[in-house]
């Protein structure tokens, strides 16, 4: 099968959305033979073919490069948004990995709702990426390796050449008299995917010529076995889940086998958006977290993302950031009160929240615990402790040093977001502030 445009336009029409076109076009080859075929549809169709150019600032040819895409398109009649990015690495993070990172970060941002981002990765492509993961001991959802599509910021991400190969890439290029850029870092040997392409793949190819077709089959198995794996998992935390997403009810994990429970964690923190951990962590949160006893309160973290045990739940999240609990804040309800964690907003009403009366000409404070802090509820006739009240709450101990507490002349008059001491709970019609917490 040739590269031309009634295949790709046949994977078009496979697409739910299929009315806006955002093309990531560097100027090399692959990206260019998909902006012609992408034009020339375009016009042919009557939808809307855009591009866009990502400038990394790495390589001393970058402005001229972007001079050459901003010349290509003209003539193309196709619309380019260039996007200038600092792709330098920090710390550990490997220079291709980063800048792949800055790169769809900044495309995701100019995303429009419904558009279909086009990248132009071919099945060459599809063969470096399985055997990085492969190497990488990656499990059965890294070796899918990429998909023809998948969700993407307000859109989707789509690849229409992955079932072609460079060769065929180039002698569309060549056909059509197109005119691209070689970015001379591809020849360095260093990275990798570099070595993949240059060393490796060649002798593979050499032995096994036809290696890409029975590959692309092979990576197809893994996606459907990938899509079976998750309808699992989406079962298995309809029966583990709790009222919050991001916590897990411990007795029913442990009644699952070990590898539906490593399958279940994995999915879960996809769907939150956290990084999947690795199989030793894994290995460890079944032992020490979820195995752990009632009473423990262990906690596991990794890059990204942390899992911590109390009681019969285990919580997920993000790892919180640090905050200065000893800070005090005066607020006098007129704007947002602006915490390191969050942010706490009052607007007038009646009937619930704080007393307007209250804290009219009051001295208003926002602090931490420090431990000791008593509050009476409506309805009862002496203070209960906010750790007590808490446990019964069966809020976690890290969650509740940070959340605010608003004093009015010294004394506790509100737990934001959870109790309001009864002195200072206005009455049914009775001005009051009624207080939002966010964080």
């Amino acid at each position: 099968m040739q590269v031309g445009t009634e295949s790709v336009a046949a994977f078009l029409k496979t697409l739910p959305e299929r009315e806006r076109f955002l093309i990531a076009y560097s100027g090399g080859l692959d990206s260019h033979v998909l902006l012609h075929l992408m034009a020339c549809l375009g016009r042919e169709g009557g939808f809307g073919v855009r591009a866009v150019h990502v400038n990394h600032n790495i390589q001393p040819e970058s402005r001229s490069w972007t001079g050459h895409c901003r010349k290509v398109c003209r003539a193309l009649d196709v619309e380019l948004e260039v996007l200038d990015v600092d792709a330098s690495s920090p710390g550990k993070e490997s220079p291709e990995g980063w800048a792949r990172h800055k790169r769809y970060s900044a495309i995701e941002d100019i995303l429009a709702d419904g558009e279909v981002l086009l990248t132009a990765h071919h099945r060459d492509d599809q063969l470096e990426t399985f055997l990085l993961r492969l190497l990488r001991g990656s499990g059965v959802l890294g070796l899918a390796s990429m998909r023809a599509v998948r969700h993407f910021g307000k859109g989707l991400h789509a690849r229409p050449l992955l079932h072609y190969s460079r060769e065929q890439l180039l002698d569309y290029a060549r056909l059509h008299d197109l005119d691209w850029i070689e970015d001379p870092s591809n020849a360095d040997k260093r990275p990798d995917r570099n070595y993949l392409r240059h060393e490796v793949v060649p002798a593979i190819k050499d032995r096994w010529p036809s290696v890409a077709q029975p590959l692309s089959r092979a990576i197809d198995t893994l996606a459907e076995t990938q899509e079976l794996l998750d309808d699992l998992a989406r079962q298995d935390l309809l029966i583990c889940g709790a009222e919050d997403p991001a916590t897990l009810h411990v007795e029913r994990v442990k009644r699952l086998p070990a590898p539906r429970q490593k399958n279940m964690l994995r999915y879960w923190c996809r769907i939150l958006d956290l990084p999947v951990p690795d199989s030793r962590r894994l290995s460890h949160i079944l032992t020490d977290v979820v195995g752990a006893r009632r009473d423990s309160k262990s906690r596991i973290r990794w890059k990204g993302a942390e899992l911590q045990r109390y009681g019969q739940y285990i919580h997920l999240g993000a790892p919180l950031e640090d905050f200065d609990n000893t800070a005090v804040k005066v607020w006098d309800f007129t704007g947002p009160c602006r915490l390191d964690h969050g942010e706490l907003t009052a607007v007038e009403g009646r009937g619930s929240g704080l007393k307007q009366q209250a804290c009219a000409g009051a001295r208003v404070e926002v602090r931490y615990r420090a431990g000791g802090e008593k509050i009476r509820l409506p309805g009862r006739n002496c203070t209960h402790k906010l750790k007590k009240l808490f446990q019964e709450a069966g809020t976690p101990p890290w969650l509740r040093e940070r959340i605010p507490l608003i004093y009015v002349n010294d004394r506790l008059a509100m737990v934001a977001g959870f109790w309001t001491d009864a002195e200072f709970l206005a009455a049914a019609d009775e001005p009051s502030w009624v207080i939002t917490w966010t964080g």
